[in-house]
């Protein structure tokens, strides 16, 4: 009985198959799309759009209730968060001048290091108090951090370095 039970579980679950493989066709295709983006609509609204798009997946995280539909917030928000990333890295140094670009970029990193180390601790905790508020919390920082990319006085496409 027991092996017709995980039989059972098995064939429950192989419509998963297809969005595994989709959801590395989208890995591979998203980093050639960011190129695409990023060369019409500039580094600093390519950040901004997808740190929104981002932000939008996770509060969309409290809306959802089927197997499908998460995982297809999960694919959403691994590219939109790995375009969002690709133009922060790509941003970073090119806001800073030469004689300081090591520093401001070490910096930059060091602060992404310690938010790292940090968030899985103060994710736990907030999970302890509600699963949805830390989708919340995550929309909000996202929204707030596309806001002020959005405001941020320097487009850098087509800019020399300094």
């Amino acid at each position: 009985m027991l092996q017709l039970e995980s039989l059972d579980r098995l064939l429950a679950h192989i419509w998963c198959i297809p969005f595994f493989f989709s959801f590395i066709f989208i890995q591979m295709t998203n980093s050639l799309s960011f190129l695409k983006v990023e060369t019409r609509l500039g580094r600093k609204w390519t950040m901004t759009l997808s740190t929104l798009l981002s932000g939008f997946c996770m509060f969309a995280f409290t809306l959802v209730e089927e197997s499908w539909q998460i995982i297809l917030l999960t694919c959403s928000v691994s590219a939109s968060t790995q375009v969002m990333y690709a133009a922060i890295y790509t941003y970073t140094p090119e806001v800073f001048p030469s004689h300081i670009r090591a520093s401001g970029v070490g910096v930059a990193s060091t602060f992404s290091e310690i938010s790292g180390v940090i968030a899985p601790f103060i994710g736990g905790w907030l999970l302890s108090i509600s699963w949805t508020f830390p989708l919340f919390l995550s929309f909000g920082f996202m929204t707030l951090s596309a806001i002020s990319m959005a405001l941020l006085p320097i487009e850098t496409r087509g800019m020399k370095l300094q």
